[in-house]
């Protein structure tokens, strides 16, 4: 048993997204599982070549292997639960 290479984390946390000024061009990939439920206004979570939008009360559960992020898409703060399981180690792509 190696306790850091066995270690299985789970993160949550609220996240907040500003209404859009600008189309934003990183991604994020990371190994484990993520959940986001959306708690107040409307995003979409851009998941690989995929634009899903998501409004108050959606939920997805995806790989965030796969280089994804969420933004927003209405004119007020929208917020989100965000839950990620896994190992912690969050890695930023440019598009």
């Amino acid at each position: 048993f190696n306790a850091a290479k066995d270690l299985y984390l789970i993160e949550a946390f609220i996240m907040k997204h500003p209404p859009l000024k600008k189309k934003i061009k990183v991604l994020y990939d990371h190994p484990g599982e993520e959940f986001v439920l959306v708690l107040k206004g409307s995003i979409e979570l851009i998941y690989g070549h995929e634009t899903i939008p998501l409004a108050v009360g959606d939920a997805i559960h995806f790989d965030p292997s796969v280089p994804h992020r969420a933004q927003n898409v209405g004119k007020e703060m929208s917020e989100c639960l965000v839950v990620i399981a896994g190992q912690k180690s969050n890695v930023k792509r440019n598009i």
